[in-house]
């Protein structure tokens, strides 16, 4: 994904970054571009799936209405959009029989460069969301009610995706270089030269590098405080009562999924990062170049794959919605979850009989 090789990259050196046709020619390009294919090919069917459990189960399963999970719904939209818009794009332009035709139409090519910026600008704006919501119920526990609500969390998800979608589009609207009198198509649909440069630093890298940095510096902030408060909660566990404690472990496993997305987000992401000064400073020949690019993309690819195990492996309730939605028929979902909900929330027969009675007992003083 041109989008993120980095800063490094300056009008001067664009084409320096393409990679001609003779290295996609070369014998071991090619079999990279095989196996690339290959795996994002079981890549895609494997996002999609998972990433609509989370999608559904948040959405039918009504213990999940919550703003923390609306904004865990939306980046399970922006991985279901990679696995489902993204990568199939790309399978076109690194297989050989397709490659010409994706960048031979102009609208194709820009639909492939722009399908970069929504799926991987929808990720990283709705980690920081993510992370902004768990800083605010963390240090800011009660005014948090009053500050965030589930209605204004999801407004603030549509505006957060039309922003993001106005930014992928802007070279749809007519700011782009594509050019037909290039021969080379690969050369004729790569970022550095059919998108304005402008656009690429300020709409993608300023934007996104920001977004990163200011998420991983506000989680920073998040695991100094909870760390505080869990040796707080130690040693005044035994003055709380089972439902405050419940309560506190709720936001310290929330507190871990928020760290843990964007920490394996960094890191996935990073040995991508590392390919453009590589480039820049010819340390490999292009051909080796190319290779380890494909190799750094499918781990940044993987990204979308780890996101939903995340919440099942933190999450009890996660996981038996899971493993109830794994179990039946999609059409049968919504009336399963919420039987699943009425049994994990029902309160025992005796205690309901208990109450029953004192209830019966404050009606009737006489008795």
């Amino acid at each position: 994904m041109d989008i993120l090789d980095s800063a490094l990259v300056v009008e001067e050196k664009i084409d320096e970054l393409n990679e001609t046709v003779s290295i996609l020619d070369d014998e071991a390009v090619m079999i990279m571009h095989r196996i690339f294919v290959w795996v994002v090919s079981l890549y895609i069917p494997i996002i999609m799936s998972t990433n609509t459990l989370v999608f559904w189960g948040i959405v039918l399963y009504p213990g999940f209405y919550t703003s923390n999970n609306m904004l865990l719904v939306s980046l399970a939209c922006a991985d279901f959009l990679m696995g489902g818009f993204c990568l199939p794009l790309y399978i076109l332009c690194y297989s050989r029989p397709t490659r010409e035709i994706i960048a031979n139409n102009k609208y194709a090519c820009l639909t492939r460069l722009s399908s970069v910026t929504l799926t991987v600008g929808g990720s990283i704006v709705s980690l920081l969301m993510i992370t902004i919501d768990r800083y605010l119920a963390i240090l800011y526990p009660f005014l948090y009610s009053k500050w965030i609500s589930v209605e204004r969390t999801i407004k603030a998800i549509v505006a957060m995706w039309l922003l993001v979608l106005c930014i992928a589009i802007i070279p749809f609207l007519g700011w782009n270089n594509y050019d037909y009198e290039i021969k080379d198509p690969h050369r004729r649909c790569n970022f550095y030269i059919t998108v304005p440069w402008h656009y690429v630093l300020w709409a993608n890298i300023v934007t996104s590098q920001s977004c990163i940095l200011l998420s991983a510096a506000l989680n920073g902030h998040i695991i100094y405080v909870v760390r505080k408060q869990i040796i707080w909660f130690r040693a005044q566990k035994s003055r709380w009562s089972k439902e405050q404690s419940r309560h506190f472990e709720q936001r310290v496993n929330s507190v871990k999924i928020t760290v843990t997305l964007m920490v394996l987000f960094i890191i996935l992401w990073f040995p991508y990062l590392m390919i453009a000064p590589l480039k820049l400073n010819h340390v490999f020949s292009p051909e080796n170049i190319e290779v380890a690019k494909c190799i750094t993309l499918l781990i940044s690819f993987a990204n979308s794959l780890v996101n939903a195990p995340i919440y099942a492996i933190l999450r009890v309730e996660y996981r038996a919605v899971y493993r109830r939605m794994l179990t039946t028929s999609p059409m049968q979902w919504k009336s399963e979850l919420r039987n699943l909900y009425r049994l994990k929330h029902s309160v025992p027969k005796k205690r309901k009989k208990k109450s029953s009675t004192l209830l019966s007992n404050k009606e009737n003083p006489r008795s």
